[in-house]
């Protein structure tokens, strides 16, 4: 039997990272033959991982969804279709800017795939000008929404039409907004139209409206509490207060908190604290007391975009007197973009693409092929599970339990003395599992090495 060394694993990575763009063709293929409408709506996004220790070249420090920004990072840009099948994915190091990683993706899409009438869907994260005209460029289409700092800057948006809401009446209020329809218990909607080359539609989620308020006024109410019990402190300075210290500790909560824009730049008054030393004398001790004002505008600003999102899209054509593109079409592919969230969480715990054994670029990209053509794997046998069992076993340790009775044994014919490997047995379910996109050739086990 051929045993495997470190060199001849190190040289298949390297094939592997070669061949990615004729795998990448491949699912393509084989995924698009079997649905085309799985193709209407393309799913995009990003996720780090990050490496412990300096030598991947390819990592870089950079913004860590892990929570490790102490760490270096790899990105992993994916692109799966509507039934959550990838067909596209790209590495790049830690400190690329989202942005930047659209380029590569748009034209794939276009030019190697071909796609047309197609929708990219993606998150708000990767709204920019330049993206959304070269994906109008390119004949596609797209559906987003925008971040909360961008909300009252939308054209026709009449953030006044909320300013009367509270926690206790908003769910009766925001059912009775003229214009809104209901989508479903969490959210109302109204379609902007059309401005320019884009198509704006407002939602409000009642609930989102009542947890916003709720926190902002949790944070307001902690920070008070904790300038308070401050000046307390500074009140038995036992030794001399140094202003800009001082000054950064309450500046830096405000940031903690991300509730710097309430409130107006911090100020120190400085006050004298008289001590009581052991020997009975006194001693004058320099301290400050801290005084932070409010901005009440700015938090009624604020209030008024609690519980709205505004989606985006160049969805502009007309049929008639309606969108061609529903308004809630275009909200439900944005939803959906959920497949590609499946599809992280089981590259990363499932899956478990951490730790990395490998540090050279090539190596790092193949190691992320392997995992993505694993969870395409995975997809199927849960969707084919879901399908005949009504449960879905995507990230479950049940996943392959219908396949545990299949065993790998080698078999000998003693005339010939040629020895093959086979799985055994295959029962009618596994077949029905494994039926499908997979032919009952490819049911016969071919390994890749033998004797």
């Amino acid at each position: 039997m051929l045993e495997l060394n470190d060199d001849k694993i190190y040289y298949e990575l390297s094939k592997i990272q070669q061949n990615q763009a004729a795998i990448e063709n491949f699912l393509f293929k084989k995924t698009y033959e079997h649905n085309p409408q799985s193709y209407d709506y393309v799913n995009y996004d990003l996720s780090s991982s990050y490496f412990v220790g300096l030598k991947c070249k390819l990592s870089a420090y950079g913004r860590s969804k892990d929570e490790k920004a102490n760490c270096k990072q790899v990105v992993l840009a994916l692109m799966v279709n509507s039934q959550g099948y990838p067909f596209k994915w790209d590495v790049f190091a830690g400190n690329m800017p989202e942005i930047h990683t659209m380029e590569k993706i748009i034209k794939a899409c276009a030019h190697r795939f071909k796609l047309q009438d197609i929708s990219m869907v993606f998150d708000r994260g990767l709204v920019a000008e330049d993206v959304l005209n070269l994906i109008d460029e390119r004949g596609l289409k797209y559906i987003s929404a925008l971040d909360h700092d961008q909300i009252p800057k939308v054209p026709n948006i009449g953030l006044d039409i909320f300013k009367d809401l509270d926690s206790q009446t908003a769910l009766e209020a925001i059912a009775k907004l003229p214009g809104f329809t209901k989508y479903d218990s969490d959210l109302y909607f109204k379609d902007l139209g059309i401005t320019g080359d884009k198509r704006y539609i407002v939602g409000i989620n009642p609930v989102r409206l009542i947890q916003d308020r709720k926190c902002r006024q949790e944070k307001i109410d902690f920070f008070q509490r904790f300038v308070a019990d401050n000046n307390r402190l500074l009140k038995k300075a036992k030794r001399d207060r140094e202003k800009q210290p001082t000054l950064n500790k309450v500046t830096n909560e405000l940031k903690r908190l991300k509730i710097r824009k309430y409130y107006e730049t911090p100020q120190l008054k400085e006050i004298s604290v008289s001590l009581t030393l052991k020997d009975g004398s006194r001693k004058q001790v320099k301290s400050f007391q801290v005084k932070v004002e409010k901005k009440p505008a700015k938090i009624a600003i604020a209030k008024l975009t609690d519980g709205l999102c505004v989606f985006v899209t160049n969805h502009i054509d007309i049929g008639g007197s309606n969108y061609r593109k529903p308004a809630k079409r275009i909200i439900q592919a944005y939803r959906e973009k959920t497949q590609i969230e499946d599809a992280f969480k089981n590259i990363k715990s499932f899956v478990k693409i951490r730790p990395f054994f490998v540090n050279k670029e090539e190596h790092v990209k193949s190691v992320y092929t392997i995992c993505v053509l694993s969870y395409f794997i995975n997809r199927y046998l849960s969707q084919k599970r879901k399908a005949s069992e009504g449960k879905d076993f995507l990230n479950s340790k049940q996943l392959y339990e219908p396949l545990k009775s299949c065993k790998l044994v080698t078999l000998l014919d003693e005339l010939s003395g040629i020895t093959k490997k086979d799985i055994i047995p295959i029962s009618e379910e596994q077949k029905e599992i494994l039926g499908g996109i997979i032919s009952q050739k490819m049911l016969k086990f071919s390994p890749i090495y033998s004797s």
